[in-house]
C-alpha cells in the first residue's frame, strides 16, 4: 500500500435503509449493490463531492429506479393512485435521503475519532 491509497477515504457501505424513505426498496432491483455501482461508477464523487449536486443525482437514480420497475415489474406509486410526478418527486426524495444517509455515514467513518459509529 503507498501513501496515496492510505489517505483515500473509507467508503462506507451503502445504507439499505436512511430516515424518511418512503417508497424506494433497493431489494426490487435485485443485486442492489450492483446496481448502485451500474448507476454511480464513482462513488466517492458522490460522496466526497458538491452537495449542489445531489438533487441531479437522486433525479438520475430515480429515473433508473423507475425504469428497473419496468424491466423487472415491481410496483409503484403510481399503481396505487399517485400521479408520475408525484412518484418521481417521492422517488428523488428518497433518493436524496439515500445520499445524505450514505454522505454521513462515509464522514463518520472518515472523522479522526475512532468512535464514531456508522
Amino acid at each position: 500500500m503507498n501513501d496515496e491509497d492510505s489517505q483515500a477515504p473509507e467508503l462506507p457501505h451503502w445504507p439499505g435503509d436512511w430516515p424518511d424513505r418512503r417508497f424506494v426498496d433497493l431489494d426490487n432491483v435485485g443485486d442492489a449493490g450492483f446496481w448502485i455501482a451500474e448507476q454511480l461508477p464513482e462513488p466517492a464523487e458522490v460522496l466526497f463531492g458538491d452537495p449542489e449536486d445531489d438533487r441531479r443525482i437522486a433525479e438520475e437514480l430515480a429515473d433508473a429506479y423507475i425504469r428497473a420497475s419496468e424491466e423487472d415489474y415491481f410496483p409503484l406509486p403510481t399503481e396505487f393512485g399517485a400521479s408520475e410526478e408525484e412518484m418521481m418527486e417521492e422517488a428523488v426524495a428518497d433518493f436524496l435521503g439515500f445520499i445524505r444517509e450514505w454522505r454521513r455515514r462515509a464522514v463518520a467513518s472518515n472523522s479522526p475519532d475512532d468512535t464514531a459509529r456508522n
